[in-house]
């Protein structure tokens, strides 16, 4: 089949060039004050904490300067976790697909119940052999968040990444409520047949992959569910207690910058900071160049999914309890779960907000628990999800 690069909302633009120097040195002896790696760590780690999204990070990483200033000291929560997946995605390696274009997905869309749905298939199905990979991405994101994924999956899987509506080039089409994400995706598999699907979803994503996998069992093969934002079954009353008459416009992402240059600006922006600083630097750059559009307003360009958008999201978060519905789902399930969130905290992105027992609700359900990772784990390692969905995982 032949293949073609999606149509891009943001000119091609020659990779952020990276620096070798220091990789693998992470343990080496040079003395701080000539090491370009730590050099660069300090830099990234006092890149400052002036965004919405940076709130919580200055709550989980004290920083201390050393003596003679040369370097500056981490605490961190996660500790040698945090601070690997910083190193990591400072340097991390370029991109398979922009040294292998044939990895590049065909961008396609489809209308499910009047709203404009954007898809990206890598490969052809061929359920005689193999099944088809259904990524849904997270509230906020966009479905090449998921590239570094799929790189790590075999190069002749089938796989299909959806641009959930109001996220990236799906329609900006209300209501923004978590029923409705997945009465889309129910209708999405059904519209274009699927079967033998390994539904995976991160965060809303997972929540999201339950719902259509119970609507649509007969389709589903497995799910891989990384880190869902499922939780306890105590924690939906009193979330419409904290969030229930909230609106949007009142919640703090719904203030996030809108309006960029371009998605090096944006880039340039998040590197280093709040929850970003966890995430490897390839998956950052897919985040930032595939999750603007232009500015219909005016020069620049605008989030893919705007800020009133995840806002309404996350306000809407304690009016779906799927509780319900675990006991219908008969295939095997398999829950990533981050280090656990301890209490309810809105702007909290870095801890799971998965509940323990989840796993325990499917028939044929099995936990596990990652703690030196965050809620972000396709972003810190997005090898060890392709693993688990190649039932890899030893």
């Amino acid at each position: 089949m032949a293949t073609r690069r999606p149509v891009s909302a943001v000119s091609d633009v020659p990779n952020i060039m990276r620096t070798d120097s220091c990789r693998g040195r992470v343990a080496c002896s040079t003395p701080i004050a000539d090491c370009r790696l730590q050099q660069t760590l300090a830099q990234h780690i006092d890149a400052g904490f002036d965004d919405i999204l940076d709130a919580e990070a200055g709550r989980r990483i004290e920083r201390t300067r050393a003596v003679d200033g040369a370097f500056v000291g981490i605490r961190a929560r996660y500790e040698v976790g945090d601070v690997l997946s910083i190193i990591r995605g400072v340097f991390a390696p370029v991109p398979p697909s922009l040294t292998h274009p044939d990895r590049e997905p065909l961008e396609r869309r489809i209308v499910i119940d009047g709203v404009e749905l954007c898809y990206f298939e890598w490969g052809h199905a061929d359920v005689a052999t193999a099944p088809t990979v259904l990524l849904v991405h997270a509230t906020g994101f966009h479905g090449r968040c998921w590239d570094r994924v799929v790189d790590a999956l075999p190069p002749d899987r089938h796989v299909i990444s959806l641009d959930q509506r109001g996220h990236g080039r799906s329609a900006k089409v209300p209501p923004f409520n978590w029923a409705s994400f997945g009465a889309d995706l129910t209708g999405f598999v059904a519209a274009l047949n699927l079967t033998r699907i390994v539904g995976v979803g991160h965060s809303l994503g997972g929540h999201v992959v339950v719902q259509a996998t119970a609507a649509e069992q007969r389709r589903f093969e497995r799910l891989v569910l990384v880190d869902p934002v499922i939780m306890d079954p105590a924690l939906y009353a009193s979330m419409k207690d904290a969030m229930g008459t909230q609106r949007p416009q009142d919640h703090p992402t719904s203030r996030r910058k809108n309006i960029w240059q371009s998605w090096q600006e944006m880039f340039e922006r998040l590197q280093g900071r709040g929850s970003f600083a966890v995430w490897r630097r390839d998956v950052l750059e897919d985040y930032c160049r595939h999750g603007v559009l232009p500015n219909p307003d005016g020069p620049g360009f605008v989030l893919a999914c705007p800020p009133l958008v995840e806002a309404a999201i996350y306000t809407g978060a304690s009016g779906r309890d799927i509780h319900d519905l675990f006991g219908t789902i008969d295939v095997p399930v398999i829950v990533l779960r981050a280090e656990k969130r301890t209490r309810f905290e809105a702007m909290d992105f870095l801890a799971s907000p998965t509940w323990e027992g989840l796993a325990d609700q499917f028939t044929q359900g099995r936990d596990v628990y990652l703690p030196h990772l965050t809620h972000f784990i396709p972003m810190q390692d997005p090898e060890l999800v392709a693993r688990y969905i190649e039932g890899r995982d030893g």
